[in-house]
């Protein structure tokens, strides 16, 4: 088994009120780095689709590709909730 990191909470330097404890740090455990992995992935995988748009719309006629961008930009679209949705799962 991998071993897990420990993530310090948001509030880390916040002052607790009124004696409340400070929040304690979550485990990061192999589900929560593949979930990581996968939105890096999804992120570098649309830097790419957009720079493919960007020249197939320099180098081709206007409107020549419109269809395939409309395409590829309703598949893009339907797993962003997924992937934001996914650590839930």
């Amino acid at each position: 088994m991998a071993s897990a990191a420990v993530i310090p909470s948001p509030a880390g330097g916040a002052v607790p009120v009124h004696g409340a404890a400070e929040p304690a740090g979550w485990l990061m455990d192999e589900r929560d780095g593949f979930i990581s992995w996968l939105r890096g992935e999804f992120a570098a995988a649309n830097a790419i689709i957009d720079l493919l748009v960007v020249h197939l719309r320099a180098v081709g006629d206007p409107g020549e590709y419109d269809h395939v961008f409309a395409a590829v930009q309703q598949r893009r679209h339907h797993w962003a909730p997924v992937i934001h949705m996914q650590q839930f799962f």
